[in-house]
């Protein structure tokens, strides 16, 4: 873990395939940031995880992704590890930790099915909403990206 200052914790092995693979699309080189993505073998794995890399372990930087019906064990969790307590999701999406609405294999399986029809990996209101922030707020790299995608990455970065 020499030079690892953040770490994403996802659930499973394909979470941690797919965030890789997208980073590695937008160039960036995870390790070069001192980024690594940890697959926790399920959310009910969290608190080893939290133990080791939180606060009374490595103490680095933490950021994850859980499927909606993980997220009250999860926030628990981020509450026993010293992490907040009483958390929304609001409160833990500003310690780093995303709520995925549909699991993030679902999303992925929808969009590709979606770009074989010809059509767009992203949701048209979404395109919307980037391009309107475009000229004010997002850099051109982050076009591409899903709004959770975004706030991951910008909770790593």
């Amino acid at each position: 873990m020499d030079g690892v200052r953040a770490v994403v914790l996802v659930e499973g092995v394909s979470d941690q395939a797919a965030l890789e693979a997208l980073a590695c699309r937008r160039g960036q080189d995870l390790a070069a940031e001192g980024i690594e993505i940890v697959s926790m073998g399920g959310a009910t794995n969290v608190r080893t995880f939290l133990e080791r890399y939180g606060p009374h372990g490595q103490d680095v930087r933490l950021a994850g992704l859980c499927d909606a019906g993980e997220a009250d064990h999860v926030r628990r969790r981020l509450a026993d590890a010293g992490l907040g307590s009483a958390l929304g999701r609001d409160g833990m999406e500003a310690l780093g930790f995303h709520v995925c609405v549909a699991d993030l294999e679902d999303e992925l399986i929808r969009a590709l099915q979606e770009v074989s029809r010809g059509g767009s990996a992203l949701d048209p209101k979404v395109i919307e909403v980037l391009l309107a922030r475009k000229s004010h707020e997002e850099p051109s790299a982050l076009l591409g990206l899903s709004a959770r995608e975004r706030e991951v990455l910008q909770q790593v970065a």
